[in-house]
Order: C-alpha cells, then sequence, then structure tokens
C-alpha cells in the first residue's frame, strides 16, 4: 500500500466519522420476519450534526527499517444532514445522502485540508442498504469532487446498524476501521451498541487493542431522533511496541425535522463502490494538486516569490502547500526557480526557500533545477552552502540522475564538505531503497558506505559513515552497526546510537540499553535519545536501575531516563524510579519532577 492510498485510508478510517446511525429508521416486527430498516420515499429526516474525529497511524511503508512515522487525519463537521428517501431498486432500499448548512467543515491529513478548494454541500450521495441495515452500495454524482466522496464514506462508515430478534444481538459489520464485533441491547428508550475485537485494517501486524466504542440512540415512532456516539482505539505491536493506531472520535445528532422531501434533479451517478472504498475521480493524484493550487497561477508564484521577506510568504504554510503542488504540474516554473536559486545577489534565506520548494515538490524536473541551483557558482559561494546542501538528501523519491550526483559528490565533495555530502547520500540511499523503482540501488549505495564504515582507519571517517547509516536506515545493517558499540572512541560509539534510531528490532534495542549505560555521557544521552518510546524488557529496566545505584548513568542523563519511564508505565520500571529518588543528586529539579509525575 503506498503512503497516497495510506493517507486516503487514514482518512476513510477516522474512527466513528459522522456516525450516520441516523442513516436509518427503525420499525418494530409486523410481519413475522423481525425488525427492519426502512425509508419512506419522498421523506426527508433533517438532523443536527456535531461531530469530532481524529486518527494517528503508523506508515510501516515510510519507516525504511525503524519506528514508522505516523499519518495523521483530523475532522470536524457541523451543521445539519440530510436524508431522503428514494424508491427502492433492485430489491434494496434507497436514500439519498446531503451535507446543508455547515458551520464547520474541515477535513485534514498531516495538518493540510482536504477540503481546500473543495465543498461538501449540495450535491447528494445515493445508498444502497439491505434491510438488515447493511450498506451495499455508495454512488455520487460522477463530478463530485475527490473530497466529497471521502467525506460521504467518513459519513456512512458507522451507517450499518444491525438490527436483530429479542432483547440482544451480535452483528459481525465493516466499518471504517476494519471487521468489528457488535453486540446490541435493546433498551427502554432505544438502543445501545458496543463494538469490540477490531481486525483493524490500517494494522498488518500482530497487535495489542484496546477499544472503548459505545452507541445509544433513542427511537421515537420508527426513526432516530437522537444520538450520541463514543469511540476510542489504540493498537500497540504485540508485547508492548510501538504505537500503530490512535483514533478518537465523538457524534452527536438531534433530528429537528421530518419533511417531505422537494424534488430535485437526477444527477448522473458514477460507478457504485463498496463501504469504505471512495471512487477515484479521474487521476487522483492529479485532481488532489488541482484542489491543492485553487487559483494561484506561475505569475503569482513568481512574484510571491521574488517578494518573501525572510523567507516568509504570505500564510507561509498554506502557500507553501499551494506552490509545491504547482511546481508539479509545471516545469517551467521549477526551472525559473532553480535559475532564481542559483542567481548572483540572492540571500541565503531566499535561495533556502527556492530550495526547500524544489525539494518538496521532487519531480524530475524539479530535481534537475535543484542539482543546477546548488551547482551554480553563485550558490556555492553562499555561507552555510553545507545546509542549503543537504535539501538533496531530503528528497523523498530520489531519481536515478540524483543519486549519481550525490554519489560523486560523496566520492569528490565541493564546498559542502565531506560530512555534508556524505549524510546527505545516505538519505537519498534510505528514500531510494524504500521506494518502488531505485530499492536496489538505494540499497548498494547503503551498503557501500557500511563498507567504507568498516574499513575505515580513523575514528572521523567511521562516525560520519555511521551516521549517514543511521539516515538511511536499513535493517539489514543492524547486526554490522551494532559491532561499533564496543569501538574504543566515544565519537563513534556516540554514532552507533544515532544510526539505530530508526532499525526496530531486539538486537537494535539491546545495543542501545548496552550504550545507555556507557561511560561516556555524551553516549549514553544519544542512546536514551534513540531508544524513543521503544518497550524495554524488565531485565532492561532492571539494567538502567542498576547504572543509575551505581553512578554510572551521568546525572545529565537522568531527565532521559525518566523520559523513557514517561512512556513505559511498567511495575518494573518502578525500580528505576526508585534508584534514581535514592541516589544523591547535585541538581534538585529531577527529582522534583519525578515526584510531580507520581502526584506528590
Amino acid at each position: 500500500m503506498n503512503p497516497v492510498t495510506k493517507a486516503l485510508l487514514a482518512l476513510v478510517a477516522l474512527a466513528a466519522a459522522v456516525g450516520l446511525y441516523t442513516a436509518v429508521t427503525w420499525s418494530p416486527p409486523d410481519d413475522g420476519v423481525g425488525p427492519r430498516l426502512r425509508f419512506a420515499e419522498g421523506v426527508a429526516l433533517r438532523y443536527d450534526l456535531e461531530h469530532r474525529s481524529r486518527q494517528r497511524v503508523a506508515v510501516p511503508e515510510l519507516a525504511g527499517g525503524g519506528q514508522a512515522p505516523q499519518m495523521t487525519a483530523d475532522a470536524r463537521i457541523e451543521g445539519q444532514l440530510v436524508l431522503r428517501g428514494l424508491a427502492p431498486a433492485d430489491g434494496v432500499q434507497r436514500f439519498a445522502l446531503r451535507f446543508e448548512a455547515l458551520t464547520a467543515a474541515d477535513i485534514r491529513v498531516q495538518g493540510q485540508s482536504l477540503l481546500d478548494g473543495a465543498s461538501l454541500v449540495g450535491p447528494e450521495a445515493v445508498v444502497s442498504m439491505a434491510t438488515d441495515g447493511e450498506i451495499v452500495g455508495v454512488q455520487l454524482p460522477a463530478d463530485a469532487p475527490q473530497a466529497l466522496h471521502v467525506a460521504v464514506h467518513l459519513v456512512l462508515s458507522e451507517a450499518q446498524v444491525r438490527l436483530g430478534d429479542g432483547g440482544t444481538w451480535q452483528a459481525s459489520e465493516t466499518t471504517a476501521h476494519g471487521e468489528a464485533r457488535a453486540r446490541y441491547r435493546r433498551a427502554a428508550d432505544g438502543f445501545d451498541r458496543v463494538r469490540d475485537d477490531y481486525a483493524l485494517q490500517a494494522v498488518r501486524i500482530a497487535a495489542d487493542q484496546t477499544t472503548d466504542s459505545r452507541a445509544r440512540f433513542a427511537v421515537e415512532q420508527g426513526r432516530i431522533v437522537r444520538l450520541t456516539a463514543d469511540e476510542a482505539i489504540s493498537a500497540r505491536a504485540a508485547g508492548g511496541g510501538p504505537l500503530l493506531l490512535d483514533a478518537e472520535s465523538h457524534t452527536a445528532l438531534v433530528l429537528i425535522a421530518v419533511e417531505t422531501a422537494a424534488d430535485r434533479p437526477t444527477p448522473r451517478l458514477g460507478v457504485a463502490t463498496r463501504l469504505g472504498a471512495p471512487a477515484t475521480v479521474g487521476d487522483p493524484r492529479a485532481q488532489a494538486l488541482r484542489e491543492r493550487i485553487g487559483d494561484l497561477d506561475a505569475a503569482q508564484a513568481r512574484a510571491m516569490i521574488e517578494q518573501a521577506v525572510g523567507g516568509r510568504l504570505p500564510e507561509h504554510n498554506r502557500t507553501l502547500w499551494r506552490l509545491t503542488a504547482l511546481l508539479r504540474t509545471d516545469a517551467a516554473l521549477c526551472a525559473w526557480l532553480g535559475a532564481f536559486a542559483g542567481a548572483p545577489g540572492r540571500t541565503r534565506v531566499a535561495r533556502a526557500l527556492a530550495l526547500d520548494l524544489l525539494t518538496s515538490a521532487g519531480t524530475a524536473e524539479a530535481q534537475a533545477a535543484l542539482r543546477g541551483a546548488l551547482d551554480s557558482e553563485a550558490t556555492r559561494a553562499t555561507d552555510g552552502y553545507a545546509v542549503l546542501y543537504q535539501r538533496a538528501g531530503l528528497l523523498t523519491r530520489p531519481d536515478g540522475q540524483t543519486l549519481d550526483w550525490l554519489a560523486t559528490r560523496h566520492r569528490a565533495p565541493g564546498p559542502e564538505g565531506q560530512t555534508a555530502a556524505t549524510l546527505a547520500l545516505g538519505a537519498a540511499a534510505g528514500a531510494a531503497a524504500r521506494g518502488p523503482d531505485l530499492g536496489e540501488a538505494g540499497r548498494a549505495l547503503a551498503a557501500g558506505l557500511l563498507d567504507e564504515a568498516l574499513a575505515a582507519d580513523d575514528p572521523t571517517t567511521r562516525a560520519v559513515r555511521l551516521r549517514a547509516l543511521g539516515n538511511a536506515a536499513r535493517p539489514e545493517h543492524a547486526a554490522a552497526i551494532a559491532g561499533f558499540a564496543a569501538d574504543a572512541d566515544p565519537a563513534v560509539r556516540h554514532a552507533t546510537a544515532a544510526a539505530l534510531r530508526r532499525i526496530e528490532g531486539p538486537a537494535a534495542r539491546a545495543t542501545l540499553v548496552d550504550l545507555a549505560v556507557d561511560g561516556d555521557a555524551r553516549v549514553q544521552g544519544r542512546a536514551l535519545t534513540s531508544l524513543g518510546d521503544r518497550h524495554l524488557s524488565a531485565a532492561e529496566l532492571q539494567r538502567l536501575a542498576g547504572a543509575v545505584a551505581d553512578g554510572t548513568l551521568a546525572e545529565s542523563s537522568l531527565d532521559r531516563v525518566v523520559d523513557r519511564l514517561l512512556v513505559q508505565p511498567d511495575p518494573a520500571a518502578r525500580a528505576v524510579i526508585d534508584a534514581i529518588l535514592a541516589r544523591d543528586l547535585r541538581d534538585s529539579r529531577i527529582k522534583g519532577r519525578i515526584r510531580s509525575l507520581l502526584g506528590g
């Protein structure tokens, strides 16, 4: 699953987004076949709607063997939701869904609005539903923007209320998070529902999950008149590993009117899709770029960049987001920006802004412009060139020409110096190794850096190569990198701890624990930072406690030890806390911090 698809799934999987339990009405059994869900043709139900949700999901395909970065998705939708009964078709009932009078409509991925330039208000989705509540198809107008497809599936992700006979029943339900077991109970004022035991679609490995999912809906005259639904789901890799999924949602709806539905023209509908799989409109990447760009054109972009003061643009973050999209569609603008960055007389911050935009755009044309700008005499003469040069190591998908260029600079550095050239090559090698096209080339470059580290006679070369290997983050190098933990030079051991920061697994963790009790305080601090939020075993925690008690762990490292305990409230962690509290420290703040965290 590529990261673009992951981003879309992260949106669709926002927990209980606009929980559309209200998408149905319920009638008591009157025909001997049990409760069923019904819509009346020509009748519209109008609801007040309040919804908030957030989700953080790990993206293993971007991890490079280390800790997976988090994809964030957030939604807030407030206003009115209208559900209009349609004539049955093909043996199933149908209803239309639309948003109206929205006072808040915000859906974001990685902090960027998916709704930029699009509207949720107006168009109707047509939903086909079996009588037991299963949604069997979702259709939107053929010209509906991608954002509306996603929003409708967010709404419908909780629409499958499965009704059964008796006072209690169970059902297996497909939601945006995956398959869940739902347990229903008929109460005096409606229904209660609890979901648990998710087969989480965003989590592809064995995981320990915690789910608190509760809904209550009140029913009057066969219609749901109000609803409160709250859900929280978290999942960690089995055995207390890193966090894979963290999601929360709150939804409240109140029926405010039952209306005679006004006639509406029937739009030309697109293909029906299953729940949780929004249709793509044309090329989804191209449409997403168009929506991001909005009314921005190349002339406006050039003017803004030329007039940027101190490297700042109007509405800086949003404008960067739009400019990056425009650069991905405009090769001529990439060439202009490269020439702008490489021209004499530019300030360092102006060059940095232009190079950042080219790096973020990342197309072949943008990379060519980036290389040209970095090769220009004016840029090479800029103070702080090494920092500018390392933009090339931040490319998400370096192409073959960029890899060759970086490899050449690594062998014969320019004004950036050997360290900057090597670190940039390591980062690009790792990015290429994780990509779909140049994986073999990236792995070969990373392996070459490892060979250089193993063959190096001087500690400086070993340390720089190890830091570059940390940028590459190849899991197959963990054992070889761990061998440098015994190096006599503390700079090499420090670089070893840095090199393992994004490589998971028990071997990497064990090496970092070894380095956390190293005799050098800087090595200790780097190792504790690299451990991040990895779950430590009782034996490893006991080892830290012993190093605290005997003074091996420097006082300057104890704040990082406390940070580790904040993410691991295991009983074994108490031994480390007690060892810190028992130790005679010059800095009383550390003990005060612990007592504050323990509530006194």
